[in-house]
């Protein structure tokens, strides 16, 4: 099934298959425990803590995201961050681009110290 939800998140014309480092230790029950620890919370926590953060966050995102334009709603929720959107990346910019993705936080975290 992760296999299959991965190629979903591959841009269109290069997708790869399941990188079987990246899906190790990812399964059903580590899929429900998440779940069911988020559905504990309560209701807009998460999002009042990222509203009024005093600490830097870096959102980053892909033109190719298979949400497309339901990716800018946070930055109406989350007015203190930082958002980087990139060109011909998909849903997972860490894994479309390592190394893009590594320069970019070094970069991010720099600034914030």
């Amino acid at each position: 099934m992760y296999g299959l939800v991965w190629l979903n998140y591959q841009p269109a014309g290069r997708r790869e298959p399941a990188s079987t480092i990246v899906l190790a230790g990812v399964g059903r029950k580590t899929t429900f425990v998440t779940k069911r620890s988020a559905c504990t919370l309560p209701s807009g926590c998460i999002e009042e803590a990222l509203a009024n953060a005093t600490f830097p966050i870096l959102m980053t995102y892909g033109s190719d995201d298979i949400y497309g334009d339901l990716m800018t709603g946070p930055r109406d929720r989350v007015p203190n961050a930082t958002f980087e959107v990139w060109q011909g990346v998909s849903h997972l910019p860490w894994l479309d681009d390592p190394e893009r993705f590594e320069s970019s936080l070094r970069a991010f975290f720099a600034l914030a110290e």
